[in-house]
């Protein structure tokens, strides 16, 4: 975990009026992660391919099947343009699927947004929910790509969290 990052993040946190967020966010969240997206030129564009891990993996706690550890997991991918005028993004959301045969859930699910210039947008879990046509979100796991004319560079940062429960005896 990037301890500064984490820090930086919870400070924001911090801010909102009486500390309640901060004071919630602390007791909800006992995993914090903050990661820089690296890029990948590809012509005259650029693309970004964050890692998002949403909801509750599969099963009961006590018949738990993974892929990871039991508990509550929550993506936001900050985006921001530190240009002077807009930019355009192609959005592409997907769901890994396993290795060797598929996935028969595995989904993809394209979109578009702008940014303004010195300006900045999220894609969280709930965001990623809305690209496949639902209101809340379940399990999910996969990349969010995002791609851009590398003439206009943004900043992609991964926050990660999670609420882990104990594992049983």
């Amino acid at each position: 975990m990037n301890q500064t990052h984490a820090a930086a993040v919870l400070a924001l946190f911090a801010i909102a009026p009486g500390g309640a967020i901060a004071q919630q966010f602390n007791q909800l969240n006992q995993g914090l992660d903050v990661e820089t997206v690296i890029e990948t030129e590809l012509g005259k564009s650029v693309v970004y391919a964050a890692k998002f891990v949403c909801g509750l993996p599969p099963g009961e706690l006590g018949n738990f099947v993974g892929p990871v550890a039991p508990g509550f997991y929550f993506t936001s991918i900050n985006i921001y343009n530190p240009n002077g005028s807009s930019v355009d993004l192609a959005v592409r959301v997907l769901e890994v699927s396993r290795a060797g045969g598929g996935n028969p859930g595995h989904r993809t699910a394209t979109g578009a947004e702008t940014i303004g210039g010195n300006a900045a947008i999220k894609i969280d879990c709930f965001d990623v929910a809305q690209f496949f046509g639902q209101t809340t979100f379940t399990n999910s796991e996969g990349f969010v790509a995002i791609t851009i004319d590398k003439k206009m560079p943004i900043n992609v940062i991964g926050v990660y969290t999670a609420s882990v429960e104990q594992s049983p005896t």
